[in-house]
């Protein structure tokens, strides 16, 4: 669903219309159905589950690290886990082809062998991600 569509302006005006009728306990779910179904409307189901897998993991990580029962260690090694796997999906879905175009940019230089560029669909602001 292209953002700049009607489809698009009438989904958020029907997403507004669900979650002001809502009780406050129930807004974030509508919040998240929403975008659950956001994601899926182009049948890109594997990136939504890929990203509620990764949302999922890094607010269990994170809860552990704000949590005054875990030892230093524990709370040091959620962390880092949180933020090597947030990274690491921005660095994969990002930099990819970047590292690719300079491969075959180098190897063009020394006669070799070009390797394909990889297409894969980043959510919009996937760096505030």
């Amino acid at each position: 669903m292209d953002i700049t569509s009607v489809t698009y302006l009438i989904f958020v005006a029907v997403s507004l219309l669900f979650y002001w009728h809502m009780p406050t306990r129930w807004q974030w779910r509508i919040l998240l159905l929403d975008n659950v179904i956001f994601y899926l409307w182009d049948n890109s189901a594997a990136y939504t589950g890929l990203y509620l897998l990764v949302s999922v993991l890094s607010v269990w990580l994170s809860t552990n690290f704000f949590q005054k029962t875990e030892s230093e260690p524990k709370k040091k090694a959620a962390l880092i886990g949180t933020i090597l796997i947030n990274a690491g999906l921005l660095a994969v879905l990002k930099y990819t082809n970047l590292v690719l175009n300079t491969i075959n940019y180098l190897s063009r230089r020394a006669e070799g062998e070009q390797i394909p560029l990889v297409s894969w669909a980043a959510s919009l602001g996937i760096s505030f991600y």
